[in-house]
C-alpha cells in the first residue's frame, strides 16, 4: 500500500483488538498511517463503517490484510474517478492459489440488480475487493448494514448500484490470496457456508420488490431452489443445517412446492432422522 506513491492516500486501520501483535506493527508504521485503532469492536462490518466516518477522501476500497494492491493501482483508479466521479468502479483481480500457485484474471461484466438478486448463488458474480466507492454515497444512501456478518457488500451494492451505476476498469487493481483460510474462498465448515447462504437469501428478498414482475419472480424461483438444494445436500452429509435451509426455501414458496421437490425433502429428512 505504502509502495504505491499515490500522493493523496488516506490510510485507515481499524483493528478489532487483535492480539496477535498486530498493534504492534501498527506503531511501527504510525507516521505513514492517517490513522489507526485496535480496540474491541461489535465485529468486522461495525469496524468498516468506523473507518468510513473517519474517512475524508472521494473514493475507497477495502484491502483485506491477506492481499496486496498492484503496482500502479491508485493511480488508476484514481483517475477514473476524475472522470465519472459519482460511479462505483469495477476492477479486474487477480485470484492467485496457494495450493496450486495458478492465478486467474477475475473480470467484471454486466452486474446489475436483476443478477445481483438472481444470480448470486452461482457464485463469482462480483469481486468485493475489486469494488471501489464514491464516498459521497454513504452520506446520501447510508452504510454497511451491521446485521449482517456475510452478505453486508452484497446487500451495499445492491442498495447503491442503481443510484450511482458502474463504470469498467480494464485493468487488475489487485491480487487476490485464495487459500484454505479464507473467509470467502476457504474450507467452510457446514455451519458458515449455510449462514452465508441464508444471509445472501434474506439479501436477495430485500430487493425483490425493486424488480419487474417476472424478473422478482426469477429471482424468487432461483433462490429458493439454490436453498432447496443446499438443504437436501447438507441432509445427504448428516448436516443438521440442511434444515433451516429447507425450512427457509418452504416459506419463500408458500403456495405451495413442487411435489417432486416436497418429496425429495420428505426423504432426505427422513433419513437424516433415521440416521440420528
Amino acid at each position: 500500500m505504502l509502495l504505491q506513491g499515490y500522493p493523496r492516500l488516506e490510510y485507515l486501520v481499524v483493528d478489532g483488538g487483535s492480539t496477535d501483535g498486530t498493534a504492534e506493527i501498527l506503531r511501527r508504521y504510525d507516521r505513514w498511517l492517517s490513522r489507526w485503532v485496535s480496540e474491541p469492536d461489535e465485529g468486522p462490518v461495525a469496524g468498516v463503517n468506523k473507518g468510513l466516518r473517519w474517512a475524508s477522501g472521494d473514493a475507497y476500497g477495502l484491502v483485506p490484510s491477506d492481499d496486496v494492491l498492484l503496482p500502479g493501482a491508485l493511480f488508476a483508479i484514481a483517475r477514473r474517478q476524475v472522470i465519472e466521479p459519482h460511479k462505483i468502479i469495477a476492477a479486474q483481480v487477480i485470484n492467485a492459489h496457494d495450493d496450486t500457485g495458478e492465478e486467474r484474471l477475475f473480470v467484471h461484466a454486466d452486474l446489475n440488480l436483476a443478477r445481483l438478486v438472481t444470480e448470486w448463488p452461482r457464485g463469482n458474480l462480483y469481486h468485493g475487493v475489486g469494488l471501489w466507492y464514491p464516498l459521497s454515497l454513504h452520506r446520501s444512501l447510508g452504510y454497511y448494514d451491521e446485521r449482517f456478518y456475510h452478505g453486508a457488500d452484497l446487500e451495499f451494492l445492491c442498495r447503491t448500484i442503481d443510484a450511482a451505476g458502474l463504470t469498467y476498469l480494464d485493468a487488475p487493481v489487485l491480487r487476490f490470496r485464495v487459500h484454505a483460510g479464507s473467509q470467502t474462498h476457504g474450507d467452510l465448515s457446514p455451519e458458515v457456508a449455510a449462514s452465508q447462504v441464508l444471509e445472501a437469501s434474506t439479501v436477495s428478498r430485500l430487493y425483490w420488490d425493486r424488480l419487474p414482475p417476472a424478473a422478482a419472480l426469477a429471482a424468487r424461483r432461483a433462490v429458493t431452489r439454490h436453498l432447496w438444494l443446499r438443504g437436501l445436500t447438507e441432509l445427504s452429509q448428516g448436516n443438521r443445517v440442511g434444515l433451516g435451509l429447507l425450512l427457509t426455501a418452504a416459506r419463500l414458496r408458500p403456495a405451495g412446492l413442487p411435489g417432486h421437490m416436497v418429496g425429495s425433502a420428505a426423504r432426505a429428512v427422513g433419513r437424516w432422522i433415521d440416521r440420528r
